[in-house]
C-alpha cells in the first residue's frame, strides 16, 4: 500500500531477533488516511504524465479507501494470523499493538480531493484496501531476503526523513 512508502511495513518478527515486542500507535491511532495501493499510485501517476494537462495539480486518492490508522493495522495483524505468522511465545497478533505518545500536531485526517484526476482523466483506483494489503503482506512474505539484508543496516529500524 502506497502509506507503506514514507514509512516501511514493519512485522513483529522483522528482527534479526524475531521478537519485537510491541507495534507502536500514536495516539489513539483514529488518524484517517487514504490508503492506496502502491500499483493505483503508479497507474495514478503514469496517466498524469501521458494525459495530464502541464502545470495541473491532481492528488491521486482512493475515494472510497479512507481509513483510521489502527483499522490498517488490526487488518496487517489478521493477514499476519492468516498467513500464519505466530509470535514466538503464541501471543496473538494484535496483543502487540502499543499506543504510544503522539507527536504534537498530529493531523486527525488527511483528506484527499482526487476528484480532479477521476473527471480530468478518468482515472480511479482500481485495488481494493483489502486485496493490496493482502498483496502486500504476501509481498513481504515472498520477498524476505530483500528485508533482512535491509534489517542488517545500522540505520533500519530508525525513522526515515527526519532532518535531526
Amino acid at each position: 500500500m502506497a502509506r507503506f512508502s514514507s514509512q516501511k511495513i514493519d512485522t513483529p518478527y522483522d528482527h534479526q531477533n524475531k521478537a519485537k515486542p510491541k507495534i507502536p500507535i500514536y495516539g489513539d491511532g483514529c488518524q484517517i488516511r487514504d490508503w492506496l495501493s502502491v500499483y493505483d499510485h503508479i497507474d495514478g501517476i503514469m496517466k498524469i504524465i501521458y494525459k495530464g494537462k502541464i502545470g495541473a495539480t491532481y492528488n491521486i486518492g482512493g475515494a472510497s479507501s479512507e481509513g483510521q490508522n489502527i483499522q490498517i493495522v488490526r487488518k496487517i495483524c489478521d493477514l499476519m494470523d492468516d498467513f500464519g505468522i505466530k509470535h514466538p511465545d503464541n501471543i496473538k497478533n494484535t496483543d502487540l499493538i502499543e499506543f504510544v505518545h503522539d507527536r504534537p500536531g498530529h493531523d486527525k485526517r488527511y483528506a484527499i480531493d482526487s476528484s480532479r484526476i477521476k473527471n480530468e482523466l478518468n482515472w480511479t483506483a482500481k485495488i481494493d484496501i483489502n486485496e493490496g494489503l493482502k498483496d502486500t503482506v504476501r509481498w513481504y512474505l515472498d520477498n524476505e531476503n530483500w528485508w533482512q539484508e535491509i534489517l542488517k543496516t545500522k540505520s533500519a529500524l530508525n525513522r526515515q526523513g527526519n532532518l535531526r
